[in-house]
């Protein structure tokens, strides 16, 4: 049995006064007999927005923070105390939490279900569902008037680093220096540029990407070199083109090749071996995360994640020839860069755009992103998550307010990074592993170790 708030203590004057007007001493106390009551640590989330449970809870003691999800962030938009309600939304309308609750101080509830109302007298009911009601609809209002202006806020924010970044690619793209730069960067073999534009022809078809490698020497010499590489570990030797295509796959063995143009023309460091794993490793993700997501084009996802990074590559090279201006060069922006490169080597106009915008989806949800690009800037962005997740690189300091409303554009709902690896993408990426090149592999093999030893530990993750 709980015990009732007696005394004249400012606190229990404050809860009697804001949660039981109108209600006698009896019927408080029938109440405080019926209700549970429960303490709850500072820090401790009491409800959480979108939850399915239906309580209503009233505030005894302590401070709770009311949070509402507003354009990728969590809000502040009240702070409750002594005496004030919790959760009367959901438990009035029966509908999912439409924000959260968290404990500022250590603190204590009472908690009111459907049974609790239902034992108390008739007269003390219709008191409580008054009240719940005219509560429920004063902060939906509230709650409405406060995202609405939140809303209006950040999207002034938005426009305004928008603003900021278009001016930055006009500098890119007309300055002379910028240019001069470029210029000098080694071309990559004649046909990655070739390969790039048939990813990005809608009516380019399979069939006629593998002729077109059949029937280019150098290009079939350099996929039968690399497939029977270390680098691919097929267990047999392949003797012909059409082999490979069957065994490695048609995009892998279009990656590859643009991989190794690509490398042809770079120089042969750790640095740019490194970044062009990790670009690989990009542009498979890219192809699985398109295909399996339905959005855009897998093949030229596939070519965007690997081009993605090689702005890097082009600072990376004027650092090493001008070591006196590194502070300087680490300013440039390499996605504006990448994408003047890939203008330089021309490559189709869609390609350097989304390399441009790679990064926006840091700072702006899809719907500010240009429509044409939008589904291949999607794409790239989560494919980096996912990498990151992979490899244990995600940055604790580093927000991505607007990850939910990428992942619903990727028709996955409300799952989140790691629910999407283990449930839609990791079946496909574990049975295609052996035809991977060695740094993916090398990956997803050591996912599988931790997705083994967290079966160990939990046994119903692995059924």
């Amino acid at each position: 049995m709980a015990e009732p708030i007696k005394g004249t203590s400012t606190q229990g004057l404050r809860v009697r006064a804001l949660a039981f007007d109108g209600l006698s001493d009896q019927e408080v106390g029938a109440l405080y007999n019926l209700a549970a009551i429960k303490k709850v640590k500072q820090g401790e989330f009491l409800i959480r927005e979108g939850d399915t449970d239906q309580n209503a809870f009233i505030i005894l003691d302590g401070e709770f923070g009311v949070l509402k999800w507003i354009e990728g962030v969590d809000e502040e938009i009240a702070v409750l105390g002594p005496g004030e309600w919790l959760g009367e939304i959901a438990f009035t309308k029966r509908i999912k939490r439409t924000a959260s609750a968290i404990a500022k101080t250590p603190a204590s509830v009472m908690s009111i279900d459907q049974n609790t109302l239902d034992a108390l007298d008739h007269k003390t009911q219709i008191y409580f569902y008054r009240r719940l009601n005219d509560l429920a609809t004063e902060r939906i209002h509230m709650l409405s008037a406060r995202e609405s202006e939140l809303t209006g806020k950040n999207e002034q924010l938005i426009d305004y680093i928008l603003a900021i970044k278009s001016r930055g690619q006009v500098g890119y793209h007309e300055s002379e220096m910028i240019r001069g730069i470029i210029s000098k960067v080694p071309r990559p073999a004649g046909f990655v540029a070739r390969l790039a534009s048939r990813a990005e022809d809608p009516k380019g078809s399979n069939s006629e990407v593998t002729r077109i490698i059949k029937e280019d020497p150098e290009m079939a010499g350099i996929v039968l070199k690399i497939v029977n590489s270390p680098e691919y570990g097929l267990g047999r030797q392949v003797q012909d083109i059409h082999q490979a295509f069957i065994d490695v796959g048609l995009n892998k063995v279009w990656l590859l090749l643009m991989a190794e143009g690509i490398r042809s023309a770079m120089p042969d460091t750790k640095y740019f071996r490194e970044l062009l794993d990790h670009c690989q490793c990009m542009g498979h993700l890219a192809f699985v995360v398109s295909q399996e997501s339905q959005t855009g084009r897998p093949p030229l996802a596939s070519v965007v994640g690997l081009v993605h990074g090689l702005g890097l590559n082009v600072i990376q090279l004027l650092k090493e020839k001008n070591p006196n201006l590194s502070i300087l060069l680490d300013n440039l922006d390499p996605a504006h860069m990448g994408s003047a490169l890939m203008t330089e080597w021309k490559f189709p106009t869609k390609i350097c755009q989304v390399v441009e915008y790679q990064h926006y989806p840091e700072f702006s949800p899809p719907s500010m992103m240009p429509e044409d690009i939008r589904k291949y800037v999607a794409v790239l962005y989560f494919s980096h998550l996912l990498l990151d997740a992979m490899t244990g690189n995600i940055q604790a300091d580093k927000p991505h307010p607007f990850v939910r409303e990428y992942v619903r554009y990727l028709g996955w709902g409300d799952q989140d990074l790691m629910e999407i690896l283990d449930m839609r993408l990791w079946p496909v990426l574990d049975k295609k592993s052996a035809k991977y090149p060695t740094a993916l592999r090398n990956i997803l093999q050591k996912v599988r170790e931790k997705k083994a030893a967290r079966a160990t530990l939990h046994p119903a993750i692995g059924k």
